[in-house]
């Protein structure tokens, strides 16, 4: 059976009319103007393979356990990850979860899990590139948000954090550490978790439990899987506690804003589905890989053939959800760049404004606004849209990022 939580958290008439009536979102007046996108509520007989992948990986201490696909079950209104005492591959031990086939970028997401009794599983609900089997994909450096961590040795301590990988080590943390806290996790609680450009929140049951800065010059902000995982770890589990279960009552992503760039934010080793970043992003003419990085760390950006006129550069979404949107490019700034990089937005094909030029030589790198009106654009539901720059001949026209933002 289903369980749900209610809170009288202060929210939006637009985000819980994204939501089932029966759940409140959690991070009130923060999450005004988003809306579901991506959502998995387990009612199902079985579990939904065109969104979802097994974790099925190995690993060396102080992974104690084989993740297996037959210890994932969907049925009355759950996702249950069954912890096994069970010798098979060299390990005593089989533990598993799902990991999503979409990557997601900036947005909330929130799931309602109960974990399992006694101690030796480590769970958590987190975001990393990945295909169940490729864990970080195949990328030297890749990230790894958690929105929570629990060691079942201990079920009312848990931590949330944000790592940087190099390889197979860490670069670089935010973290809690991990920190008692008023909750027993092995009873039904709901995770609610905020990832924006500027930073990321999260709340339990209602409860703002971390807020941290977040910049993506500083750090890699690359689109990453959902994992909802348990598997052995570190302490020898109690085999009277098994066989155990983790159990998700739902999983559920809101998005309000739309970010395209000319690079990739995938990992391609572990993507099934299109990248969502770079999927609308086409060229004509000719345009090299640049070393510059653009608005994010990690994410290598595009210049046209220097001195040469009449390239394009374009990014083409749909955006799914009415409402009044600001448009804002990134501008790569280089003293061999454009010194009259022409920008053009189209509605449905049809231009929005007259075109704005853009010295690419002036300034520091930024995000800026392109639309006339400082009020935003109006968009109706499906509205196509399109921003182009087109190349001078003055220098190298650099491309990078285009983000539409929903303010109302």
């Amino acid at each position: 059976m289903k369980t749900h939580l209610q809170f009288t958290i202060a929210i939006s008439a637009v985000f819980l009319s994204a939501l089932p009536q029966t759940d409140a979102a959690l991070c009130g007046s923060l999450c005004a103007l988003y809306t579901l996108n991506f959502n998995d509520e387990f009612n199902a007989q079985g579990v939904n393979g065109a969104a979802w992948n097994y974790r099925v990986d190995r690993g060396q201490p102080p992974r104690l356990s084989l993740q297996l696909r037959d210890n994932i079950a969907v049925g009355d209104g759950n996702m249950m990850i069954a912890l096994k005492n069970q010798s098979i591959g060299g390990f005593n031990y089989t533990g598993g979860g799902l990991v999503s086939k979409r990557s997601f970028q900036y947005g909330y997401f929130e799931a309602n899990m109960s974990l399992n009794d006694g101690k030796g599983w480590h769970s958590s609900f987190w975001l990393n590139a990945g295909n169940g089997t490729l864990l970080g994909g195949a990328k030297a450096v890749h990230t790894e948000i958690d929105v929570f961590e629990v060691d079942s040795i201990d079920p009312r301590k848990t931590r949330h954090n944000i790592l940087q990988w190099q390889n197979s080590g860490t670069v670089k943390s935010l973290t809690t550490g991990v920190y008692t806290s008023r909750y027993d996790f092995r009873g039904w609680h709901v995770w609610g978790f905020l990832w924006t450009e500027e930073g990321v929140n999260v709340w339990i049951d209602g409860n703002l439990a971390w807020t941290q800065a977040y910049p993506p010059r500083t750090w890699q902000h690359n689109h990453l899987n959902i994992w909802l995982t348990s598997i052995a770890y570190r302490d020898t589990p109690d085999n009277s506690k098994l066989q155990g279960v983790v159990r998700t009552d739902y999983i559920r992503y809101c998005q309000r804003d739309y970010y395209l760039t000319a690079g990739s934010l995938c990992d391609k080793d572990s993507q099934t589905v299109p990248c969502p970043s770079n999927a609308g992003y086409s060229e004509t003419g000719s345009w090299l890989d640049s070393s510059l990085e653009g608005y994010t760390k990690g994410l290598l950006t595009r210049y046209s053939q220097c001195g040469a006129s009449g390239a394009t550069a374009s990014w083409t979404t749909t955006l799914a959800v009415a409402g009044t949107y600001q448009i804002s490019i990134f501008v790569i700034v280089l003293d061999s760049s454009d010194t009259r990089a022409a920008y053009d937005v189209q509605r449905n094909g049809q231009p929005v404004q007259a075109r704005l030029f853009v010295n690419q030589t002036e300034g520091v790198d930024r995000w800026l606004g392109i639309l006339q009106s400082a009020d935003g654009i109006a968009v109706k539901a499906g509205e196509r849209f399109t921003v182009t720059v087109t190349s001078s001949g003055n220098g190298c026209t650099r491309a990078d990022s285009v983000k539409f933002v929903r303010i109302a």
